[in-house]
């Protein structure tokens, strides 16, 4: 298996402070606070949860004008996913349902979903 703490640090964005946390939902970029609040990396998933807060900061959904936040969270995740199988990681079934949940929250019904918000259709047809 693949170093995951060396990928971690490969990755981690330079000048943010991590802040492990085991909680997996409170996982963020907060990028006034240049911190990163993240599960340490020691199995894939808590990799992907990583890496995916990394993503958030390399893809700058700070930036103007800002993606819609569905279009960011599908970016992110498959940003993370990439990196996840270019750095030999294994991508078992489960870490591709939480990056699928995550961007649904943000469709149509979903928990965060914005009225108005343009969908692609690759992306509905990704996430579903």
């Amino acid at each position: 298996m693949a170093d995951l703490l060396a990928i971690w640090a490969k990755h981690r964005p330079r000048g943010y402070r991590v802040i492990w946390c085991d909680d997996l939902t409170k996982a963020c970029a907060d990028k006034p606070r240049r911190t990163i609040t993240c599960p340490k990396p020691t199995t894939p998933l808590r990799l992907a949860y990583a890496l995916h807060e990394a993503w958030h900061i390399r893809l700058d959904p700070w930036r103007s004008p800002p993606p819609s936040d569905l279009v960011m969270e599908y970016e992110t995740e498959r940003y993370t996913l990439l990196t996840l199988e270019l750095e030999g990681v294994e991508v078992p079934p489960q870490i591709i349902r939480h990056c699928k949940a995550n961007v649904r929250k943000y469709l149509p019904g979903g928990r965060f979903w914005k009225p108005g918000t343009e969908v692609p259709k690759k992306l509905a047809e990704w996430a579903a």
